[in-house]
């Protein structure tokens, strides 16, 4: 499958969207679709995370992620039943506005003999809303932190 890669502004500087981004274990609080996540291991930069999700089916599968902080993450599949490839990138570049320009690439691919218009239809549909829901729960911990700081 092709990398398929959506660019967005987020309102919130570059380390609140980075924080957003690897704190893996509060991803259920606002991706409905992942019911549970957990932090196999952990070698400096280097996690492997369990992610569950529920998008058609049940899905569970591990990721290697790499965090080059504090302008990017990539990703590279390391278990799953369903999927036989699953890897991408974050990359983010702050403004001088205080925004951050956000690159998500996305390379899926599932296993078996599922059509790959259903495979490009989940990317397609869920891919957007997911980075959505990302930007929202950055920009909405911003905007706590400004107000934090201004009442200090």
């Amino acid at each position: 499958m092709q990398l398929i890669e959506e660019n967005m502004n987020f309102a919130a500087p570059k380390d609140v969207v980075m924080n957003v981004i690897t704190d893996y274990s509060r991803y259920p609080e606002f991706l409905p679709e992942i019911y549970q996540v957990i932090e196999v291991s952990r070698d400096g930069a280097t996690a492997v995370v369990e992610f569950q999700i529920e998008v058609l089916m049940k899905i569970a599968y591990q990721l290697r992620i790499t965090e080059s902080v504090p302008d990017s993450i990539s990703w590279v599949l390391e278990d799953s039943k369903v999927l036989t490839v699953n890897d991408g990138s974050w990359t983010l570049t702050e403004k001088d506005d205080g925004t951050t320009d956000v690159v998500y690439g996305l390379r899926l691919e599932l296993k078996g003999r599922i059509p790959a218009s259903v495979s490009d239809r989940l990317t397609g549909k869920a891919l957007p809303e997911t980075l959505e829901r990302f930007r929202a729960r950055a920009e909405s911990l911003a905007r706590v932190q400004e107000t934090t700081s201004q009442s200090d």
